[in-house]
């Protein structure tokens, strides 16, 4: 994949297309975030954002500002995550794009939640969630909702943890996304253990193996 990506890039080059040199950067930019190499990743999405500036592509800009705030955010850089991410939202809230604008709130609530800022954390991941329902996004709806019951863990409050997780888990079955069941069965089974409730942990964490 890196090797196909890195191929389109030196055609692109070659051609001297300014679009598809930005368009093949950016790819080859989350092929290495997918090896986890942000470094790298980092490196090809900034000379991406170079090349979009140039062309003036306002939709390719936003993207790349989205690309590096989550890259920058998997090396530990805070705070150049956040303004990355910021820089996205702002031209998302301009077009008026709902999907992306929910997924920007999202991004921004788990560079809080890294932080442990909670309060933060739980109001950006709020705000997602309030898209997204309006949106009909069942599949981002779970997203937030597993976010949201992961910071009520952290916080040991863990009724409320259960909480988010049954709805996250009774999206996930009603989608018919198997992978995902799995995963809200084991986290409930956590929270049961941490509860001390050693009987509904054992069936959670059972039922996630099936």
């Amino acid at each position: 994949s890196l090797a196909f990506a890195k191929s389109a890039l030196a055609i692109a080059l070659e051609l001297d297309n300014q679009p598809e040199i930005a368009l093949s950067l950016s790819n080859v930019g989350i092929v290495y975030e997918h090896l986890s190499d942000s470094v790298a990743a980092l490196e090809f999405f900034t000379k991406a954002l170079a090349v979009q500036e140039k062309l003036g592509d306002s939709e390719g800009i936003a993207s790349n500002h989205g690309y590096i705030g989550v890259a920058y955010k998997a090396i530990a850089e805070y705070p150049l995550a956040l303004e990355h991410m910021h820089k996205e939202l702002a031209f998302y809230e301009d077009s008026g794009d709902q999907n992306n604008i929910a997924a920007s709130f999202h991004n921004i609530g788990s560079v809080y939640l890294d932080l442990m800022d909670f309060s933060r954390a739980l109001e950006y991941y709020g705000k997602a969630l309030a898209m997204n329902e309006k949106n009909g996004n069942n599949v981002w709806m779970s997203n937030n909702l597993s976010s949201i019951g992961k910071i009520y863990i952290d916080l040991e409050d863990y009724p409320q943890a259960l909480e988010y997780y049954h709805k996250s888990l009774s999206l996930v079955e009603e989608i018919g996304v198997k992978d995902a069941v799995a995963n809200m069965l084991s986290n409930i089974g956590i929270v049961y253990s941490r509860m001390l409730d050693y009987p509904k942990a054992i069936e959670y964490l059972q039922n996630s193996l099936t």
